[in-house]
């Protein structure tokens, strides 16, 4: 089992209790009791000690201070932090899966903190802006939702052999090279137990920083896809490169790096997203940084522009969008969206082209499609005539 380094600085997890006993004292004072277990004046007869709080969390009885705990607390008495800390737990991984978007195996690293439900360790893309994840972290650890021994079951999860890019996405690897000698790699990044030859890191380097070299543009249309080796199947070595770059030159090395035995230089593997334009620089999409989301992701985020994006008090108010969906919903018609503003029809266009730029799969629709934008209710939705 690998040790996971809870990143405080070794102070116990606090917790408030807070026990009211609300029976009146013989002078008719209150026996108000906040967490003062060291007052010896009247002492409480519920207070949930350390003992309970770290037995609720599942730790093992051999905790260092168990020992000194109380042990005459009412054993009936408890916290129950299992919910917030399960909510918590979920929000930070909530937040790690919009963190986690890859290329190729090298985009992703490991982002460590002690929080189980994906183990110790979350997949994220190396170059992601991992504020949120950092604060989601925070929120998780002042609650107090982090035991003084890590709990055996959440650690046994952790990722111990890196990370590679499988369909877009940081997924843990399940093998590490131990061979005497620098290991092949799989299509996803991970290390495989044979022995690359020791000349394929120059050969591997060459074709990659040659494809550095000729990634730039200015629109999705300046960019390509390199693919090496071309055969029956998808060829292993995907890369997006500029339009106007020398594909010869590329060819030629990638071929030595092949001919050298080298990975992922071979064939079988499945497409690795599209070709596209991001801040001046060719990355396939989605998984490079600062690529549009998922399809899933954009066919969500359409749908909950079309629901939330228009509030109307006229016909007139309203726009209509063709979409490739038939779903039917707020603001969702067959074929077609209708929002109000240029805001939502602005973040509606945007979104659908993304949706189209990925090369997404759109609905197979057997209805009516749309013909005209409409006012009902206050909401804008598409409509079409009856024959």
């Amino acid at each position: 089992m690998v040790a996971c380094s809870s990143g405080t600085t070794g102070e116990s997890p606090v917790v408030d209790v807070e026990t009211e006993d609300t029976s009146a004292g013989a002078d008719g004072s209150s026996n108000d009791v906040a967490g003062d277990i060291g007052d010896t004046d009247g002492a409480p007869t519920d207070v949930t000690t350390a003992e309970d709080v770290l037995n609720d969390a599942q730790v093992p009885d051999d905790v260092p201070g168990l020992a000194d705990a109380s042990s005459d607390a009412d054993p009936d008495a408890s916290i129950d932090t299992s919910s917030t800390c399960g909510e918590l737990a979920a929000a930070y991984n909530a937040v790690a899966g919009t963190l986690d978007q890859c290329s190729v195996g090298s985009d992703c690293t490991g982002y460590s903190r002690p929080v189980c439900g994906a183990g110790c360790v979350v997949g994220v893309n190396a170059t992601a802006d991992l504020a949120a994840l950092e604060a989601a972290w925070l929120d998780f650890s002042a609650a107090g939702c982090v035991p003084e021994t890590i709990i055996p079951d959440c650690c046994d999860l952790w990722p111990q052999w890196g990370f590679g890019c499988t369909a877009g996405t940081c997924t843990p690897c399940d093998y590490q090279c131990e061979l005497d000698c620098t290991c092949k790699k799989d299509a996803a990044g991970c290390d495989i137990p044979e022995c690359e030859p020791p000349s394929c890191a120059a050969l591997t380097q060459a074709v990659d920083e040659a494809v550095k070299a000729n990634d730039d543009c200015t629109e999705h249309a300046d960019c390509q896809r390199f693919e090496h080796p071309i055969c029956g199947s998808i060829g292993c070595y995907q890369r997006a490169v500029s339009t106007s770059a020398p594909m010869e030159q590329l060819s030629a090395l990638a071929l030595a790096a092949q001919e050298g035995g080298c990975e992922p230089f071979e064939c079988g593997c499945d497409v690795q997203g599209e070709p596209l334009c991001v801040d001046g620089t060719c990355m396939l999409c989605p998984g490079g940084p600062g690529c549009p989301a998922s399809c899933d992701e954009l066919r969500a985020s359409i749908h909950a522009v079309a629901a939330t994006g228009g509030a109307c008090k006229f016909s007139s108010d309203c726009a209509m969008l063709s979409t490739p969906f038939c779903a039917e919903g707020k603001g969702l018609g067959c074929n077609a969206l209708a929002v109000s503003g240029p805001t939502a029809v602005n973040a509606a266009t945007t979104l659908l082209e993304q949706f189209a730029d990925l090369k997404c799969a759109g609905d197979d629709c057997d209805c009516f499609p749309a013909e005209v934008p409409i006012c009902k209710d206050g909401a804008c939705m598409p409509f079409y005539y009856v024959q």
